[in-house]
């Protein structure tokens, strides 16, 4: 009777081992995967200067997900970068801007952004510092823009005695650097094969998308409405600097080669 109890026992685990071996295992469930829900777009203020940098804020749901900068919708004359971690806005020329992100189907918020130009000071009366030199109108310091030896009155090589100054519509002596606004307004004159110009502008701190395309460092002239694109300039930016070089055209801007 033992014999037999012992017997019923073996085949009874032995079923046992081969049932739980034989069970399937169950496969670890898949987490869901996290869809875009929502993107949120907001700054500290919604009017800056041109060239100026304004931070935007990006609020994704979930917060996992990042927003990429090429999600950003284009715009003219203003771009969308990445800088430390943060999502940069920065417009080279004044107007209306409309921010807004499109990434996996969901669409942002608009976000409206004005660019302005930057209030300069008013210029200062210079008339009273002037030379008592003789005054003559555009069209005829235009004529007389070349001095006796050929050269540009703007040219340092000139040396003109003061009795040959010439101030010309700008209020500028054609003996000393002239303005950015009178080389473009006499811009014939400068276009000439290793012809020097010597020329005063504001140099800005930041790149400007030129009339090209391009980023470019620029002279600017007074009231920041016109600039000459600078070539080979390595000084600082910020300030107002006189530079000799040649001047020559590229597509829509003019180009002074500095010295």
């Amino acid at each position: 009777m033992k014999t037999i109890t012992k017997a019923l026992a073996l085949c009874l685990g032995l079923a046992l081992t081969v049932g739980c071996a034989s069970a399937p295992k169950e496969e670890p469930k898949k987490e869901a995967e996290k869809k875009l829900e929502k993107i949120e777009l907001t700054a500290a203020k919604t009017e800056v200067d041109v060239d100026e940098e304004l931070e935007i804020t990006v609020n994704a749901t979930p917060k996992n997900f990042t927003i990429q900068t090429e999600s950003f919708a284009a715009m003219n004359g203003a771009n969308i970068t990445m800088k430390d971690k943060k999502y940069v806005f920065k417009a080279s020329k004044a107007g209306d801007y409309a921010v807004q992100a499109k990434q996996d189907a969901i669409d942002s918020n608009v976000l409206k952004i004005k660019v302005v130009e930057e209030e300069q000071p008013e210029k200062e009366d210079q008339s009273a510092k002037q030379p008592e030199t003789e005054t003559v109108s555009d069209e005829k310091a235009a004529e007389s823009a070349v001095g006796y030896n050929g050269y540009p009155h703007n040219n340092p090589n000139w040396n003109a005695d003061e009795e040959q100054v010439v101030v010309g519509g700008d209020g500028t002596s054609h003996n000393g650097p002239a303005s950015v606004d009178w080389v473009l307004e006499n811009v014939d004159q400068y276009l000439v094969p290793n012809q020097e110009t010597w020329v005063t502008g504001n140099v800005p701190q930041a790149l400007k998308e030129d009339a090209n395309g391009n980023m470019s460092m620029v002279l600017w002239n007074a009231d920041q409405t016109q600039y000459i694109v600078l070539k080979g300039y390595t000084g600082n930016g910020g300030q107002e600097v006189t530079l000799t070089g040649t001047l020559s055209k590229d597509g829509n801007v003019y180009v002074l080669t500095v010295q």
